[in-house]
């Protein structure tokens, strides 16, 4: 019986911080979605670019927050590991990222109607614009300086399937949840559990 009990602990555990990460995946990924559309405004809008701005910062800021709050409702007093935290932090953004991927396929799919890459090449075709990207080597795809700019690239978007912008937020947002959660984890990691008075 005792050996049944601890095999089904880890796993309970497990449940645990997947449902809580699931609850703040739905939080994090409005975020996201936010990020998202002012992102696409800030192509035309200084102000809109600057709340992006903010919200890339952030971001990480308010996954952490969520951990801390996870760990206080489950280990208020207990010791809570780094792979507790780093679990939490990380399937949070995983499904954060999901929320933010089947937005980014519906608007390209059903609302865009164009705007995206008409937006952006509107933005790239400016002169100040380009003069700027010239002068910080990104104008050319390649770094000889030479071939295909910028605006051909975004001339070449407008092939791009909605499912690929979609599988592309995805791809980023994973590669970035690992960095972000190993900070999070050794920040909310407790190694001992604080005692009350009565124990001290």
């Amino acid at each position: 019986m005792a050996s049944k009990n601890t095999s089904t602990r880890p796993a309970s555990a497990l449940t645990q911080m997947n449902a809580f990460a699931m609850q703040h995946g739905v939080i994090l990924g409005f975020i996201l979605i936010v990020l998202l559309g002012t992102m696409l405004a800030g192509l035309t809008s200084s102000t809109a670019s600057l709340i992006s701005t903010i919200l890339i910062v952030v971001y990480p800021i308010i996954v952490g927050r969520l951990t801390f709050k996870y760990r206080s409702i489950v280990a208020s007093t207990k010791r809570f590991s780094f792979f507790k935290g780093f679990g939490h932090a990380y399937f949070s953004m995983v499904y954060a990222s999901i929320w933010a991927a089947i937005a980014t396929y519906c608007y390209m799919q059903f609302f865009d109607n164009g705007h995206f890459i008409n937006t952006l090449f509107s933005a790239v075709s400016d002169p100040h614009m380009q003069e700027l990207l010239k002068a910080n080597n990104l104008w050319y795809i390649s770094p000889t300086h030479s071939g295909p700019t910028i605006l051909d690239n975004v001339r070449e978007m407008q092939n791009i399937p909605p499912a690929t912008y979609s599988e592309m937020i995805l791809y980023v947002n994973l590669l970035l949840a690992p960095v972000s959660s190993l900070i999070i984890g050794l920040c909310a990691m407790r190694n001992s559990p604080i005692l009350s008075r009565q124990e001290l």
